[in-house]
């Protein structure tokens, strides 16, 4: 039984490696959070309270950290699944081009949304075909070493943003918990 959990456990990244990974989407998520907001703002400032607001911008930071942790969890459990060669010692470059690329697709695939009426099936036809492409992408960046040296130092340089968004998020969380508790 022993065996069996360090088998588990082994299959699983370690700290240090989905923590950059973390970072970069908790902070792709935030900043993409951030500039709807302070979109948004100048409308909400003429009928709404600055207390209102806050709250607003909590529920918004709670929702990117869940979201994070969503799509972190995703890809860890993707490490676990596939055999170990898939991301093995490339975790970080693999999983920061499945970030980049996957929150990127989301992010682009949301824009194509102009009015109710305007569905963009074309867009939802190929979503198969790029998903398999995002794959490959992030399957190749793990082999090829510069491409690797490179996603791995942009990932490590987001890690200073979870000192900000990670206590954000916290908070915001807390915030959303005590106001429908109450």
């Amino acid at each position: 039984m022993r065996r069996f959990i360090v088998w588990v456990r082994d299959r699983f990244p370690s700290t240090r490696e989905w923590m950059p990974v973390y970072a970069m989407g908790l902070s792709i998520l935030n900043f993409w959070m951030l500039g709807h907001f302070s979109w948004k703002l100048s409308g909400w400032v003429y009928f709404q309270r600055v207390s209102d607001l806050l709250v607003t911008l909590a529920y918004s930071f709670a929702t990117t950290f869940l979201e994070s942790a969503a799509v972190i969890f995703g890809i860890v459990l993707l490490a676990a699944i596939l055999p170990r060669l898939w991301f093995g010692e490339a975790f970080v470059a693999r999983g920061a081009t499945l970030v980049l690329l996957g929150l990127g697709y989301v992010m682009f695939f949301a824009f194509q949304f102009q009015s109710k009426t305007d569905y963009p099936t074309a867009m939802v036809n190929i979503t198969p075909w790029a998903l398999a492409g995002i794959c490959a992408l992030a399957y190749f960046a793990g082999r090829v070493p510069l491409a690797r040296r490179i996603l791995e130092s942009l990932a490590d340089r987001f890690l200073i943003f979870l000192y900000i968004f990670l206590p954000l998020g916290i908070l915001g969380l807390v915030t959303m918990i005590l106001r429908n508790l109450g």
